[in-house]
């Protein structure tokens, strides 16, 4: 799901969200007197233990945030994609498969920054793996305001699925949160999970033949 605009003064955009939780947008700019600062947009919930939590999603953008004039506020970050690779064998030559989601950028002056985008999903079904191979699905960091105030939440991790019953040694994997991550950090990583099985239907061909499928 998406992160929370940040409200008020210029307080943060939420990171977005998959698996794991965004971060919440950081509080709005103090003018001083007897009203405490508001905090930012809510980072995105997470997919995990509901109706959903079976299906493959991209990851929530993060939230956007408002900006005086002459200031400039940073959109959220996108959310990662889907991809989806069905293979023999996989020759991953120490390259990257990646669906990360998109850090923010910074804002200037009275403004509030965008929350990270959520990591996506990544759903490799495979017989092997002839190399190492390097597959990250994680959430990008919150903008930041010089002003220490305004900053947006991290984007929560995202999804990789293996059809393997376990992780192959020769495959590296990384869900992780961006930063600043939920108040429990745990809750912002994402989710490794086995025994990938597509269903392929729908294809053009009166026939798909392999060993995988």
């Amino acid at each position: 799901t998406g992160g929370g605009g940040g409200n008020g003064k210029y307080s943060g955009g939420g990171g977005g969200s998959n698996r794991g939780l965004g971060g919440d947008g950081g509080d709005e700019k103090f003018f001083g007197g007897c009203l405490n600062p508001q905090p930012g947009g809510y980072g995105g919930g997470s997919i995990i233990g509901t109706a959903l939590q079976n299906g493959i999603f991209a990851g929530g953008g993060g939230g956007a945030s408002t900006h005086a004039s002459g200031s400039l506020s940073s959109p959220g970050g996108n959310g990662g994609g889907i991809i989806i690779i069905i293979a023999d064998t996989i020759v991953g030559n120490n390259h990257f498969i990646r669906a990360d989601g998109a850090a923010a950028a910074n804002a200037q002056g009275d403004a509030g920054a965008g929350g990270g985008g959520a990591g996506g999903s990544v759903g490799l079904s495979f017989q092997g793996f002839s190399s190492q191979l390097n597959v990250t699905a994680r959430g990008g960091n919150g903008g930041t305001n010089p002003g220490g105030f305004g900053a947006g939440g991290g984007g929560g991790g995202g999804l990789v699925w293996l059809s393997s019953s376990s992780i192959p040694s020769s495959v590296s994997t990384s869900t992780g949160y961006g930063q600043p991550g939920p108040s429990v950090p745990s809750q912002g990583n994402g989710e490794i999970k086995l025994n990938f099985g597509p269903k392929l239907n729908g294809f053009l061909f009166n026939s798909i033949w392999s060993v995988v499928t």
